[in-house]
This record gives C-alpha cells, structure tokens and sequence, in this order.
C-alpha cells in the first residue's frame, strides 16, 4: 500500500492547467496593470483640458500642476491622461 501523504496531488486538468500560479511578481503585474488601466479611465474625467493654453510656461511640478506644464503653459498631467486613455482603447480595440 501507499502512504497517503507521500502520493503527489494530482495535477489541474483542462484550462486551468494553461493558467500560472499565482506568485507575488504577477500580482504585482496585475495591480500595475489595473492602476494603469483606471488612471486612462479615471483620469481624463478629473485632469482638465491638455489643450489650454496658459501664461504659466515650464512651471514646475507643484501646486496647480503635480507634473508641472510644457513651454506653451498646458498642463503635463492633462496631456499624460488623455493620452494614456487614448492608448489604452486603441490598445483594447487592436487585440
């Protein structure tokens, strides 16, 4: 006979034997990847408008603007939201 705590467990069958195991670097991968997808999402409702232009040229990061803005006076965070919210549908549509 068999001791059964010396039998191996028995292996996942079907689809969930195409799935990894969860280790902490792919939660890790999964959190940054939700973070990203909800600041593409999020983002561009609070940020306000990358294309207004402003009197403010290269202020740097602080108060108003966390990123601080471009030569013109717009503001870096705007730009970086609507784009990442851009990025991340043509992203969703191509596959």
């Amino acid at each position: 006979m068999t001791n059964p705590s010396t039998v191996p467990a028995a292996a996942p069958r079907g689809w969930r034997s195409m799935l990894p195991s969860r280790s902490p670097k792919l939660l890790v991968g999964f959190g940054l990847i939700a973070v990203i997808t909800l600041f593409g999402v999020l983002g561009p409702l609070f940020a306000g408008d990358p294309t207004t232009i402003r009197d403010l040229g290269l202020t740097p990061p602080g108060g108003d603007f966390p990123l601080g803005t471009t030569l013109t006076g717009q503001d870096v965070l705007a730009q970086l939201a609507h784009a990442t919210g851009a990025r991340s549908t043509s992203a969703c549509w191509s596959g």
